[in-house]
């Protein structure tokens, strides 16, 4: 699989031989592919990296929380200590001088790199969760440039717009309806500070869910409704 080409590099940074207890022996080397929990904390922790430097400083303002609230606040503690939080910050650098096609490319191939991972099986329940929202957004912000932007003659073809298209779909249809909901929930945190056209967006995305699975709905609006009023 294409995301293991990627993954393999990063993890054979460190040592995947480690010496016995009290022996001096050294363990026989793991299987390919076998991960250690240091190994998901790193594959975490560049997911965090990449989000905050290739698709949150490429998103309108008020999409997602700003990077510095989010290094600040919504770090697990085990990313927080792999990660300098002053690193999450070097995309916004320079945004300001990229135009709107850099920014598309970018976002696409954040979410196509990405993405792969967090659908993977032994990847979807610590990584899908957090970071759906963030590929959602990526996804929604393409979109509203592509439509907004002033069409370009296009001198080659992109092999990669149909990859794109494809993986598009499947963001969808391969994600359970009850992350779909916490996701759009996610999205609009901002409130009225979010940009119109993504709170449209959501709007639509969730009257479809409510159609085919209204549980979900239920279980993530209602419950977080419940708990503000207990907090009240």
């Amino acid at each position: 699989h294409e995301c293991y080409r990627l993954l393999d590099p990063i993890l054979q940074i460190t040592p995947l031989l480690r010496s016995s207890s009290g022996k001096g022996k050294e363990n026989e080397e793991p299987p390919r592919g076998m991960l250690s929990i240091q190994n998901y904390t790193d594959i975490a922790a560049f997911f965090e990296f990449t989000v905050c430097t290739s698709i949150i400083p490429c998103l309108e303002d008020n999409t997602l929380t700003q990077i510095r609230d989010r290094a600040q606040h919504l770090l697990p503690r085990s990313i927080a200590g792999r990660i300098p939080r002053l690193s999450l910050l070097w995309g916004t650098e320079n945004i300001g001088e990229v135009n709107n096609k850099q920014k598309i490319d970018e976002l696409k191939d954040a979410v196509l790199i990405l993405g792969q991972v967090v659908l993977l099986d032994r990847f979807r329940p610590m990584l899908l969760p957090r970071h759906l929202a963030d590929l959602y957004a990526a996804l929604f912000q393409v979109e509203h440039l592509e439509k907004t932007s002033p069409r370009e003659e296009e001198t080659t073809l992109n092999s990669n717009e149909n990859i794109f298209v494809s993986f598009q779909e499947l963001m969808f249809n391969n994600v359970d309806a009850l992350n779909q909901a916490k996701a759009f929930q996610t999205l609009l945190l901002r409130g009225l500070k979010a940009p119109s056209w993504l709170r449209k967006k959501v709007s639509n995305l969730l009257t479809d869910l409510a159609v085919r699975d209204i549980r979900a709905i239920i279980q993530i609006f209602v419950k977080s409704a419940s708990s503000s009023q207990e907090d009240m």
